[in-house]
């Protein structure tokens, strides 16, 4: 019943983040449900969380390429700062004791929600991570003055060697995707059927984009994938063909993908990473750094 109700709340409220789209879960979810309150027959808040069973530990999470998912919160259209935190200190209690019985809670939310102390003073606990934003509106060449000195030069170099096309099958996107994990000595943590089940609805709903970047022997150098809802374009796959590390590839697709952003009056977000080697390179595209709340409980035996 919930999650019919969610489906038509995801339908009409138009800011929910793409992550938290129902027809998300559906694709990448085996189970999931959500948590709704609601005031006078109008849904105010809503928690969705994917279902994993493991050793007989259940525990409430978010699905592998999901950035973020938590609370969403629905104000008046005009609230005092000291009634928000009222709303929200009495909407996220409700959400926390509607909660189906868990081991584990494990979930990023997003950066909008600064305010997590209803699940302090239930015993949750936090650890900050961060992202990388590029905010609308900005102009292209503001961004590009702002941008570290290096990636410009690197940018321009990749310029003279490389155009980008669109039209890589998915199969060959994911062969890109799986050397990058390949160089950093990791595994790919999803299957090829995995994102397959993804593509097919963001391409029914019109919210994904491949791009690649070709020479002119049309040989693929690396390859971005890109999704969007109302409010922001995502980075949220890539891959680089083992043979052109050193061609740039990537930051020349980012920074093609920023500009489709700033076009179509679109924030750009990274995606985030904590790791440092992508951090490096995230963050000199002059992207601000905006941090969210991984939020988390564990019951111990």
């Amino acid at each position: 019943m919930n999650k019919e109700k969610y489906k038509e709340f995801c339908k009409n409220e138009k800011n929910i983040p793409i992550f938290s789209q129902y027809w998300w879960l559906d694709a990448l979810c085996d189970e999931w449900n959500v948590v709704l309150i609601e005031k006078n027959n109008e849904i105010v808040a809503s928690l969705p969380y994917h279902i994993q069973k493991n050793n007989n530990l259940i525990q409430l999470g978010q699905p592998i390429l999901t950035q973020k998912l938590g609370p969403y919160l629905k104000f008046p259209d005009t609230i005092k700062y000291i009634t928000k935190l009222k709303w929200e200190k009495r909407l996220m209690s409700e959400l926390i004791e509607n909660l189906p019985e868990y081991d584990i809670f494990s979930q990023n939310f997003d950066f909008s929600i600064t305010n997590w102390l209803p699940f302090y003073w239930k015993g949750f606990s936090q650890y900050t991570r961060y992202t990388y934003r590029i905010k609308y509106p900005n102009t292209i060449e503001n961004i590009w003055g702002e941008c570290d000195q290096k990636t410009r030069n690197d940018i321009r170099k990749a310029e003279k060697i490389l155009y980008i096309k669109s039209g890589i099958s998915l199969k060959n996107f994911y062969d890109l995707n799986i050397q990058t994990f390949e160089r950093q000595k990791r595994k790919i943590p999803y299957s090829f059927e995995y994102i397959l089940k993804l593509d097919n609805i963001c391409k029914e709903k019109n919210c994904r984009q491949i791009l690649l970047a070709v020479d002119d022997k049309d040989n693929i150098h690396g390859t971005v994938y890109l999704i969007w809802d109302n409010t922001t374009l995502y980075y949220l796959m890539g891959g680089m063909n083992n043979n052109f590390v050193g061609s740039n590839s990537i930051k020349f697709l980012l920074w093609e993908a920023i500009k489709i952003s700033m076009n179509n009056k679109l924030n750009f977000d990274f995606e985030g990473s904590m790791k440092p080697n992508l951090e490096k390179v995230f963050s000199s595209f002059s992207a601000i750094q905006i941090p969210y709340f991984h939020i988390e409980k564990k019951y111990q035996e």
